[in-house]
């Protein structure tokens, strides 16, 4: 039921003309495990900010966090804590929250981002922190995976993806073809529908495949028996 949902609401947004959101936040919100952002944050180190946030003793909330979810475990926890009261709606967009994000990535101290988690947590409901945490440790847990989102987008997005590992790119194009090929079947003249191009710009990061760590060059060389191109 998630993964339908996902797919026809993507769908929706993507092919109406109207839409003047922001897909490319909102479809690098949905992949977080894409995102080249690094927290320096476990979920331990959560815990042990966030019972500072809540005024909660750091030891119930390691036990709560045995069951193995720490988004789990803070939203339990900011739905009992005195401290902070939950917002009772939603009032962040998607771009405050990814600008969030990015300037999680730029703290490494920890009294750093104990400030920083508890600005934005006084705006958060419940179930908005829920997901922020999600967001950090790059897993929704909504059981869509990147070729289920990205196929929503358009045809051989993926595939696109997959070559320029370039996401706003590929999505912006994606969302500019699929209202030039409405317009098109609006207008009477569907054999114009074309399809998303798949290209690679120079100096793009590949992401590798299969790749071994090897210690030196030498012995990265003595696994290559057939010569290194």
């Amino acid at each position: 039921m998630c993964i339908l949902f996902t797919i026809s609401f993507i769908l929706r947004l993507i092919s109406l003309e109207s839409y003047k959101g922001d897909m490319y936040t909102f479809i690098k919100l949905l992949l977080p495990g894409v995102s080249n952002r690094i927290y320096n944050i476990n979920s331990k180190n959560l815990i042990k900010i966030y019972s500072k946030i809540f005024n909660t003793d750091l030891d119930e909330m390691s036990d709560h966090l045995n069951k193995g979810d720490v988004s789990e475990t803070c939203k339990h926890f900011f739905a009992r804590s005195k401290r902070i009261q939950p917002s009772r709606e939603s009032t962040l967009s998607i771009q405050e929250i990814d600008k969030y994000l990015d300037r999680l990535t730029e703290v490494t101290k920890e009294n750093d981002q104990y400030k920083l988690l508890e600005k934005i947590t006084k705006k958060l409901t419940k179930k908005d922190l829920r997901t922020f945490i999600r967001l950090i440790k790059k897993d929704l847990r909504i059981d869509a995976g990147t070729k289920l989102i990205l196929d929503s987008v358009a045809d051989k997005a993926y595939e696109a993806f997959q070559i320029s590992r370039n996401l706003e790119d590929v999505v912006k194009r994606s969302q500019k073809l699929a209202k030039e090929n409405e317009a098109n079947l609006r207008a009477g003249k569907p054999a114009l529908k074309k399809d998303l191009s798949i290209k690679l710009n120079l100096m793009t990061p590949v992401k590798p495949m299969l790749a071994d760590a090897c210690k030196s060059a030498e012995q990265a060389f003595n696994k290559c028996k057939n010569r290194i191109i």
